[in-house]
């Protein structure tokens, strides 16, 4: 089990990049304070913004909610998978067995599903282990080390 306390850039050589798309003010917050001391943090409230994060900032890991609006989850990380295929993708959400999810997590678009409610340390744990098996099996277009 990994160390949840300990910060996510001992295991990357730079700051961990993380980007967190939520509709929700609550959760959003919550999920950047739960990644505060783990990397540079970057907050998106949908799927438009997130896209432009990713246009200006190289993102290392994706964690966002199924239910955004007019992009959901699913389509954003679609999106994501197609144009930045390094980034790890952990998708938050409430609707655990929605077809969409399940079909884009089988096809290798969302690397991991987390149900609510979550623990802040199962997040990070979660998001540390992606992190780690990154960097040992890098996805394919990722030159990091």
């Amino acid at each position: 089990m990994a160390d949840v306390g300990a910060p996510l850039d001992q295991v990357a050589a730079r700051p961990t990049h993380i980007l967190v798309v939520d509709d929700e003010v609550f959760n959003r917050d919550l999920m950047v304070r739960t990644f505060a001391r783990s990397g540079e943090v970057v907050a998106a409230a949908d799927g438009a913004a997130a896209l432009a994060v990713l246009e200006r900032w190289p993102v290392d890991i994706l964690v966002t909610d199924l239910a955004l609006g007019r992009l959901s989850g699913v389509e954003l990380a679609h999106t994501v998978r197609a144009r930045w295929p390094a980034v790890r993708i952990v998708v938050v959400t409430g609707f655990d067995h929605d077809l969409l999810l399940l079909q884009a997590r089988a096809a290798g678009v969302v690397d991991d599903v987390i149900g609510k409610p979550w623990h802040p340390a199962q997040l990070r744990e979660r998001v540390l282990a992606l992190l780690a098996a990154r960097l040992v099996t890098p996805a394919a277009g990722d030159l990091s080390p």
